[in-house]
């Protein structure tokens, strides 16, 4: 069995094995946590069991993806950018809108998230992008810095519209690799402190103009900021309304753990909490498993991070290792965007929790990180386990 395991999947036993505890834990608190729409649907079990055929369909994506050549994953980037970008415009101009906001599109009688895809493609052409400006490929540094900045603002404008969170989650993605890619703080300075102007005036903009496609998300965003940041006046200390509903209950959810936890399956806000089992599952897990639960899930994000760290460190090419540590960082900071919400440390944003939120389009996406992230990680064992075979027959 073990053999067969080892031989089956290939690649950082540790991260297959986090990426198993995530799919797992995702299944429980799932089923935990998704008694409204079981309610909806009249059905307990169905909720859950299309659940776990996202994470089956996922699993499925990871594992083929561990096994596909590197340079195949290489030529196929520039076609998933194209794809990514043509389905952002369409969603754009004619998504369907969930929440006030056009994130949805069909495909071949799918409905998709075209951000989620958008986010691999910036990441995996990126890469490419900068293993050419560290070694100089094609044209010169600064040309390929341009090229990046261009392709990063092209990608994030076109989710930033009617998603600011994934915009901003994809943009310091970008930037990450691009410090890891040896690009001079200077640059990457100027390119920031210039952006930060541009979305100034854009809000200041959007304040004045009458409400539009382009700067419609705009209020919400502000007002969001606005209700996090104001002071509670002592009379509305225990007020609930529509403006702080979520974030109360969320904070309900966390107190109602008493550091314990109430124990799978016995949560009270799964019930009121809007979206728990999406954008608040976090907190429904903190209020069942307590403080221990809520740990165990940030140290699992954590390890990705440290194994992703591993495998690019032993990895032979620049691109390789921007790959995994882009991928890496998209992940876990997702991760902990989602649960700085649950928990109040931020205003609420609507990013899922990583392969434990509900979710299609999300679970597959990032399935497919884990996939390749291990691909790269069994390239560097063959590459290791041919170089040592090789020192074998030079004692010999």
């Amino acid at each position: 069995m073990k053999e067969f395991l080892v031989n089956t999947f290939k690649g950082d036993r540790v991260l297959w094995i986090v990426f198993v505890a995530l799919l797992a834990f995702s299944s429980v608190e799932m089923y935990s946590a998704s008694s409204t729409l079981a309610f909806k649907h009249a059905n307990y079990f169905s909720p859950v069991w299309s659940h776990i055929v996202f994470l089956c369909v996922g699993f499925l994506v990871a594992y083929i993806t561990h096994i596909l050549p590197r340079n195949l994953v290489m030529y196929a980037s520039p076609c998933i950018l194209l794809f990514a970008l043509v389905f952002l415009l369409i969603t754009l101009l004619s998504g369907h809108a969930v929440n006030g906001a056009n994130r949805w599109t069909t495909f071949m009688g799918l409905n998709f998230q075209p951000s989620e895809l958008g986010k691999l493609a910036l990441v995996l052409n990126l890469a490419i992008l900068l293993q050419f400006y560290n070694h100089e490929l094609f044209f010169t540094k600064k040309t390929t810095f341009w090229v990046s900045i261009g392709l990063t603002f092209l990608v994030v404008g076109l989710i930033f519209t009617e998603n600011f969170s994934t915009a901003f989650l994809s943009f310091i993605t970008a930037m990450t690799m691009m410090f890891c890619g040896r690009i001079p703080l200077k640059w990457l300075a100027g390119v920031m402190g210039s952006l930060v102007v541009a979305v100034a005036l854009f809000f200041l903009v959007a304040m004045v103009l009458p409400s539009n496609p382009v700067t419609h998300r705009a209020k919400v965003w502000v007002q969001r900021i606005e209700d996090f940041s104001s002071k509670t006046q002592e009379e509305d200390k225990f007020k609930v309304d529509d403006k702080n509903f979520q974030a109360v209950h969320a904070k309900i959810a966390l107190s109602n753990s008493n550091f314990v936890g109430r124990g799978i399956g016995n949560s009270i806000e799964r019930d009121i909490l809007p979206l728990a089992f999406a954008d608040f599952i976090y907190s429904i897990i903190i209020e069942e498993l307590g403080i221990a639960g809520g740990v165990l899930v940030v140290l699992l994000y954590l390890i990705v991070l440290y194994r992703a760290a591993k495998i690019a460190q032993a990895s032979e090419s620049v691109y390789s290792a921007l790959l995994v540590l882009g991928l890496a960082t998209m992940i876990v900071l997702q991760a902990f965007i989602n649960m700085a919400v649950a928990v109040g440390i931020i205003p609420i944003t609507g990013q899922p929790l990583p392969l434990i939120s509900r979710g299609g389009t999300s679970i597959i996406i990032t399935c497919a990180y884990f996939g390749i992230m291990l691909g790269v990680s069994r390239m560097n064992d063959k590459k290791a386990t041919v170089a040592v075979k090789k020192e074998k027959k030079k004692d010999e």
